[in-house]
């Protein structure tokens, strides 16, 4: 199948010495926190597809 053509894509997140990481995304810094993944990811979607979009309350 083709990625472009996908609905939903799914992206492992994966534990380092340092923190986390996008399993197999080179260009993806190390986050120290899941959070501050999350966040960084709402911002600019790095190598994902596009930004992850927080409820708001």
């Amino acid at each position: 199948a083709d990625p472009a053509s996908e609905l939903v894509r799914h992206f492992l997140i994966e534990p380092t010495p340092k923190g986390v990481r996008l399993r197999g995304c080179s260009n993806e810094p190390v986050f120290g926190t899941l959070a501050a993944l999350v966040y960084q990811h709402s911002i600019t979607p790095l190598a994902l597809p596009c930004k992850l979009v927080l409820p708001e309350s």
